[in-house]
């Protein structure tokens, strides 16, 4: 059976504001790294915990919650891009006015929204490269997944 891919170029990183009714896509955007979220878990291991093979107790836990996570992104620097300027001003603005939607569109045609903050803004100026610009954003809640 042949493998099944596809390529990343073409894939969208998009802003949905507070609002997450229409989306701006993240110009000149060079990569996407999105992780959507960690299990916690409580360790439950106790006196009557069984044990395996004539003595060896294994250690038992319990999931108690998925952590959400972040997507982090670089991009090049176009000053004029309103999605570069309200990443900067979401980082500064209060909660309410930076809590935002976020979509990932993948070449194969898969959406992936959720919401978060602001989480960092970093530029690189280096004399003999492009202006470049990393991103991050702090996920609140579920990821939602259309896979297509």
């Amino acid at each position: 059976m042949s493998t099944i891919a596809f390529p990343g170029f073409g894939s969208k990183l998009a802003n949905g504001g507070t609002s997450g009714s229409s989306y701006t896509n993240v110009a000149q955007c060079k990569n996407v790294k999105l992780s959507a979220g960690k299990i916690k878990t409580d360790d439950i291991t106790n006196l009557d915990s069984p044990a395996i093979g004539g003595g060896a107790v294994y250690q038992e836990i319990l999931k108690t919650m998925v952590e959400a996570d972040t997507c982090t992104f670089d991009f090049v620097i176009n000053p004029a891009d309103p999605t570069t300027e309200n990443l900067l001003s979401g980082l500064q603005a209060s909660p309410s006015a930076s809590f935002q939607y976020w979509r990932l569109t993948t070449t194969d045609g898969s959406v992936l929204i959720f919401q978060g903050y602001s989480a960092s803004f970093d530029i690189d100026v280096t004399f003999d490269k492009a202006i470049t610009g990393k991103g991050s954003v702090k996920i609140s809640g579920p990821v939602t997944v259309t896979w297509s």
